[in-house]
């Protein structure tokens, strides 16, 4: 248990960038009718253990790796980490 924790305090260290400065205006966001997409695969996820954004707006998911018997008949595991692309098609 202590290995998982501190595994994913690294991981989310070595993806995170550290904050930057104040923003002089609210961000602006947009509804996008299609989401959310399914992952690829069949993936399934457990629950998410952290979530993070780099400086190229890439989204870093840290799955558990926690299923159910009901999840894993869904699906196929998902890996440990999740990496999102917003420029990928």
């Amino acid at each position: 248990m202590i290995v998982t924790a501190t595994f994913a305090g690294l991981a989310a260290g070595m993806f995170c960038s550290p904050p930057s400065q104040a923003q002089s205006s609210p961000p602006k966001f947009d509804v996008e009718p299609f989401w959310p997409k399914p992952l690829p695969k069949l993936w399934v996820t457990g629950e998410i253990g952290g979530v993070c954004v780099d400086a190229q707006d890439h989204v870093f998911l840290l799955n558990r790796r926690d299923l159910t018997d009901n999840e894993m008949d869904a699906g196929d595991q998902a890996p440990p980490v999740i990496e999102f692309d917003p420029r990928a098609t």
